[in-house]
């Protein structure tokens, strides 16, 4: 039996239809060297949706910081997480992608 509940999550899609055309303004730096480093536009749009919808996931998390700089990273292993400047403690996050676009995950 499952039971509604409010969870401290939020999950967000990001339709690949709808990517921006130049989507350098979306990211910070090192966001836009990995983005630049993909050699085919599948992988660039996959991953950029799913980073997109992460970044959305935080921004729904948290609205005490609606308008700063969120930074999607992945660690040594590749596991994605986010650095959020005037944060302490950024949410744990989790991305995934398909061709239909890209789902990010946030929780704290």
């Amino acid at each position: 039996m499952y039971s509604r509940m409010s969870l401290p999550y939020r999950l967000e899609f990001c339709d690949a239809s709808s990517l921006p055309a130049s989507p350098e303004k979306l990211l910070t730096p090192s966001e836009r060297s990995a983005y630049a480093a993909f050699p085919t536009e599948k992988r660039r749009r996959d991953w950029l949706a799913g980073r997109l919808a992460a970044k959305s996931a935080v921004r729904a998390w948290t609205t005490a910081l609606p308008d700063s700089p969120i930074e999607v990273l992945n660690d040594a292993s590749g596991r994605p997480y986010c650095r959020v400047p005037g944060m302490e403690s950024a949410p744990d996050i989790s991305i995934s992608h398909c061709a239909q676009g890209g789902v990010g995950a946030a929780s704290g």
